[in-house]
């Protein structure tokens, strides 16, 4: 066989390997998040979950794409030594650069994995009060009683009020007591 015919079937065999393999990856999240669904639990779960898919799922993409560049570049006989020691400097380049980014999606994966509010919840968070209508990897986004739509990075999150599941007053009505015990009640 022709060595260049046999490094592209190669080539073409991870691809197809790893497009497979993404694919189930994929598959098995959905169901897992579907089953989350009905299972019912906590309000806002099947989002969360969702959401940490989301995150999750490019992260899977990225590792698998390196993986995919450095076995073709082997197959072909290219050294990946150069290419890992590039990527290494551009690694640390970005990663001093981003600082900023990966805390805010660090604590937005935090913020949906311990559930420390949702969407539709009033919170007061860094000073700004209002409705959570999203919650993003990145950021959350609130919108206040005047219709005003807040993003805050997530990182910056330090201290959240979250009163809708602050305990709240109990309501009792004249059934719920005792007519005897209350000073109020008029007698007969």
């Amino acid at each position: 066989m022709n060595p260049v015919l046999g490094s592209l079937l190669a080539s073409l065999g991870v691809v197809a390997l790893a497009y497979i393999g993404y694919r189930l990856l994929s598959a098995w999240a959905e169901r897992a998040i579907v089953r989350v669904a009905q299972r019912g639990g906590a309000p806002g779960a099947e989002y969360r979950a969702r959401s940490l898919w989301s995150v999750g799922r490019r992260l899977v993409f990225i590792v698998i794409l390196l993986a995919v560049m450095v076995t073709i570049m082997s197959i072909w006989g290219v050294s990946s030594a150069a290419l890992v020691a590039v990527a290494g400097s551009v690694g640390v380049a970005v990663g001093l650069g981003a600082q900023g980014l990966v805390r805010d999606m660090i604590a937005g994966f935090y913020i949906l994995a311990e559930n420390q509010f949702s969407i539709g919840d009033q919170v007061s968070i860094t000073g700004v009060e209002g409705e959570v209508i999203d919650i993003q990897p990145r950021v959350t986004v609130l919108q206040d009683r005047r219709g005003r739509v807040y993003y805050v990075p997530n990182g910056s999150i330090v201290v959240t009020t979250n009163k809708t599941t602050a305990a709240s007053p109990r309501i009792l009505s004249a059934a719920d007591e005792d007519p005897d015990r209350r000073p109020d009640t008029l007698p007969g």
